[in-house]
């Protein structure tokens, strides 16, 4: 009685929204003790983040168990945007060419927390196990760019004048990130429920994990202002006056699951799999408009500032194969683990935002003009890993079970950004990882640490194709018949791409925990 009570309790704390962030790309990987062993975890796990690896796994616990873990990340992202050049006017000259430089930047969030809690139960059952959990994908969920810098410190021009590159007289701005984001918060929390059951004359288990996928956005991005009723040929120059930044709030959910089965064939081979199929999320909530300063004495206004953001998650398949060495009493010594993961990222190419609103100001100058939607265009592309890992298991007591266990593993991740569609929000490059762990284990209790430092190359961008947002551009709404003809024959939008550039980025982790068992 007092197992099923304590269990229910746990659960009960589980289904409360956990403060798990993510990034939409993840870092291999959650839980502590698989961090430990480079991500390779899907045939071997044996404790309650089977939920998550392999609901399978979960009959190997014959009683109650609670892991409690929390992992911190440390990222690094830096990028200096390639110089932008346009010519003031018709003719394209030395006379009429115009240049506007980028400063280095950074994000640093410093040390990012992201807790999960999973707990498992046979309740007494010979063959079944029940599990619930709370957690969010291992990544980190939250960027900090700077704002576009619209004129230096110590600039001597008059407040109502711009800062503009002249002839022969290129300038430097700070946030050449602010067109592609000035950062984002981003939550997402699985809290979850599990069963499996164990097939004793196949050596068979098979588990389901059943899910909501709860979901808040807040994303912050620069756009051009341009706006009125000029020529559909406009193109976008960038300039100080126009520039603008918008602003998602917004929350939604959708509902998921976890596949898993086990075979043990033998006391030293497990083969184990598991599928967590695509799912699309469609978050409601508001916009908000930084206008531009070329607008701020219209008194512009949006009439309706609701808003809807979705985006995809991809399928996930595990492969995992784990060898168990025994010595003669049958006691374990070490195991090796090969697992190879499929992410199908191809179902991410953007995120949508759908808009109500109309923009107007007091002048008229905006002429009513609808908000329209916009498509955060990705194109990201399918990735896999293959993730290698190893329990030394030596140094445990062979009668009490208590003593150290030590982890190693590593593992190499293809990137899921092309590199003509790179962005500053996730950048998920060919990533390179070596991990190391340690579990004491005392009793039915278990104290795990690991560290994992995460590589990726630096990426130069030349033929970027991500393009300046202009949302106000006149093809996008057209005030009346004859430019909304003039609309039909024009190709290109008054965009460029701003993603050209030098990229850098890479991890730290280190991750803490704790397994009870009774």
């Amino acid at each position: 009685m007092l197992r099923r009570s304590v269990f229910a309790a746990a659960c009960t704390a589980l289904l409360v929204p956990a403060t798990v962030f993510a990034s939409g790309f993840e870092v291999p990987d959650n839980g502590t003790r698989s961090l430990g062993r480079g991500g390779a975890y899907a045939a071997s796990v044996d404790e309650p983040t089977a939920i998550y690896y392999n609901p399978a796994a979960l009959t190997r616990i014959r009683r109650t168990a609670v892991t409690a873990n929390l992992t911190l990340f440390s990222e690094r992202h830096a990028f200096e945007r390639e110089s932008f050049e346009y010519y003031d006017g018709t003719i394209e000259s030395e006379l009429t060419r115009r240049q506007i430089d980028f400063d280095r930047v950074e994000s640093e969030t410093g040390w990012f927390p992201a807790p999960m809690l999973f707990a498992a139960s046979n309740f007494g059952l010979e063959n079944w196990t029940f599990g619930a959990a709370a957690y969010g994908p291992s990544s980190h969920g939250r960027t900090d760019w700077p704002d576009m810098q619209l004129r230096p410190p110590d600039w001597s021009g008059d407040q109502q004048d711009y800062y503009e590159p002249g002839r022969g007289e290129p300038i430097t701005r700070d946030g050449g990130n602010a067109y592609m984001e000035l950062g984002h918060d981003l939550l997402l929390v699985y809290p979850s429920l599990a069963a499996a059951y164990h097939i004793e004359n196949l050596n068979l288990s098979v588990g389901l994990t059943a899910q909501l996928a709860l979901l808040w956005v807040d994303y912050d991005v620069g756009v051009d202002g341009l706006f009125g009723t000029g020529s559909v040929n406009q193109e976008s120059r960038e300039r100080a006056d126009l520039y603008s930044t918008t602003k998602l709030d917004t929350f939604g959910m959708t509902v998921t699951g976890i596949l898993g089965v086990l075979w043990e064939p033998t006391d030293r081979i497990a083969i184990g799999a598991s599928y967590r199929p695509r799912h699309r999320i469609r978050t409601e909530g508001t916009i908000e408009v930084g206008y531009p300063q070329s607008l701020l004495s219209n008194n512009p206004q949006i009439d309706d500032d609701t808003a809807y953001m979705t985006t995809w998650m991809p399928d996930v398949v595990r492969l995992g194969a784990v060898y168990t060495h025994r010595d003669g009493s049958n006691r374990e010594i070490f195991d090796v683990e090969a697992n190879l993961v499929y992410e199908g990222w191809h179902v991410a190419e953007g995120f949508e935002v759908e808009l109500n609103g109309r923009l107007s100001d007091d002048a008229g100058a905006t002429n009513n003009q609808a908000l329209p939607d916009l498509f955060l265009e990705r194109n990201w592309q399918d990735t896999f890993s293959v993730r290698l890992g190893s329990d030394l298991s030596m140094l445990r007591n062979a009668e009490t079970g208590n003593g150290l266990v030590l982890r190693l593993g590593g593992y190499y991740e293809r990137s899921a950004q092309p590199e003509e569609w790179t962005n500053l929000d996730f950048m998920p490059f060919d990533r390179l990882a070596g991990t190391l762990g340690a579990s004491y284990h005392i009793g039915a209790m278990s104290i795990d640490a690991a560290y994992a430092y995460v590589a990726s190359p630096s990426r130069t961008v030349t033929d970027g194709e991500y393009e300046l947002l202009v949302p106000l551009w006149v093809c996008n709404d057209p005030p009346d018949e004859a430019t909304a003809e003039a609309c039909e024959g024009v190709t290109d939008g008054p965009g460029h791409p701003v993603n050209n550039g030098r990229y850098e980025t890479g991890f730290q982790m280190i991750s803490l925990g704790l397994t009870w068992g009774w």
